[in-house]
């Protein structure tokens, strides 16, 4: 995917009741291959509406997406309102705006309709959808058919290819490697262009090759818990436990490679906004990367720590543990900023240059209470994941989303009283695909 072009998307939405809903369309949009813009930090006006401007303004951006919810229109007559901005600039601009009505939205009548703003009376009248979260997949469908953005060729392939035949080439990376190139690369052509055409067995090919070289990992054993739970202190100076969750997290997977992995040190990230991210970054490649949820004030704070105290924060309040091969690692240099938290390790006196290497991560993180989404990405071309979430009813409620490359049967998730796992045995599940677990507390 072409990382460094405008946003494609313009997804808007009311603070109060429509954040949840729109980092929802953020991460379901982004994982089908769109560039969509999504702020969820607390820019002032003018900052914000010049970045809108320029977002909106630029060719890239095609489509503005409006999360439609109670009482969002309610100040859309005070001047300084960023979210009537973002309505009024979109019609401006001309770009094709969908409205996404909540189920909890009653729409204007009689003297309601007659005193709202010309550009709401615009988008109410504009052709929309309604936003059933449980049937998420579906409105997903119908938005890409209605949008004029085009996703990444990586999208395409996953809808347009065979993906058994790209699964089996990738996985058996002995076989592959033991083939004369020449030979190799007409054998798979021959089979792609019969399977598509000329131009799609190039891009197949470029996926195979990529995919099939020392970087690419295919993951097996992957076993995921997650486990939701309250916390008296956040280790965070001045906040307040009340608003938090604290999120235990246990990883484990077998990493394979096609020749052998090698390196002296690895990076994870905790992300803070992707959408601030430099191009720089998003090229960077971290073992394990995650979202942060914590507030910006708390994250300020953070930032504002010593070295010292932050690399104090990390080890003992998130207890970040990881070992590689069933050897503990350990952190050479921890930063936080306004982007998040990023610590880079060591490979000491680990054998790691094989072709199979063992990876578990175990850590603790303040997890801000509200409506908001937590995404478990598959990054990597895994077989047979198990994923687990647990939680106390009591305090919050869990739904679960799934966006995988093939359907998700009853049999494969498991729901009990505040636990959903799901088990996808003997199956490979693709990159750029995953499960959201929406929580609502």
């Amino acid at each position: 995917m072409v990382q460094d072009k405008g946003y494609q998307i313009f997804i808007s939405y009311r603070r109060n009741g429509g954040d949840c809903y729109g980092k929802l369309l953020h991460e379901m949009l982004s994982h089908n291959g769109y560039r969509v813009f999504f702020d969820n930090e607390s820019l002032s006006a003018g900052e914000y509406k010049e970045q809108i401007s320029s977002i909106l303004r630029g060719d890239e951006c095609t489509d503005v997406l409006v999360v439609v919810s109670p009482g969002c229109f309610e100040r859309c007559k005070d001047a300084n309102d960023v979210f009537y901005f973002e309505i009024n600039e979109a019609f401006k601009c001309k770009k094709n705006v969908i409205p996404l009505f909540l189920k909890s939205y009653n729409l204007p009548v009689n003297d309601e309709l007659n005193n709202l703003m010309p550009a709401v009376k615009k988008l109410l009248d504009s052709h929309g959808f309604l936003f059933d979260i449980y049937s998420l997949d579906s409105l997903i469908s119908r938005v890409r058919k209605n949008i004029r953005a085009v996703p990444s060729v990586h999208n395409f392939i996953l809808e347009k290819a065979d993906l058994d035949l790209l699964q089996n080439i990738i996985s058996s990376p002995e076989i592959y490697s033991c083939i004369n190139e020449e030979v190799k690369d007409n054998v798979l052509k021959n089979i792609f262009t019969s399977r598509s055409n000329a131009t799609m067995s190039d891009i197949l090919m470029n996926v195979v090759n990529t995919n099939i070289c020392n970087e690419c990992s295919l993951r097996h054993n992957f076993k995921y818990d997650i486990e939701l739970t309250d916390t008296a202190d956040i280790g965070i100076p001045g906040s307040n436990p009340k608003n938090y969750f604290m999120m235990r997290e246990n990883l484990y997977y077998t990493k394979n490679y096609a020749n052998t992995f090698s390196g002296d040190t690895f990076k994870i990230a905790f992300i803070s906004d992707i959408n601030k991210l430099d191009s720089s970054f998003k090229e960077e490649k971290f073992f394990f990367s995650e979202s942060l949820n914590i507030s910006k004030d708390d994250l300020t704070t953070l930032c504002a720590l010593s070295d010292e105290e932050k690399h104090d924060f990390y080890q003992n309040v998130m207890c970040v543990k990881i070992a590689v091969n069933k050897k503990r690692v350990h952190s050479l240099s921890v930063d936080i900023n306004e982007s998040g938290i990023f610590a880079e390790y060591k490979l000491t006196d680990i054998d790691t240059y094989q072709t199979q290497v063992d990876i578990r991560i175990q850590f603790l993180m303040p997890y801000l209470k509200g409506k908001s989404c937590f995404l478990v990405s598959i990054n990597d071309i895994t077989y047979s994941p198990f994923i687990s979430f647990a939680y106390n009813e009591s305090k919050c409620r869990v739904n679960m989303i799934p966006f995988l490359n093939r359907a998700l049967n009853t049999e494969d998730a498991n729901i009990f009283e505040g636990l959903i796992e799901v088990n996808i045995e003997d199956e490979w599940i693709i990159p750029m695909s995953g499960i959201v677990f929406v929580i609502e507390s």
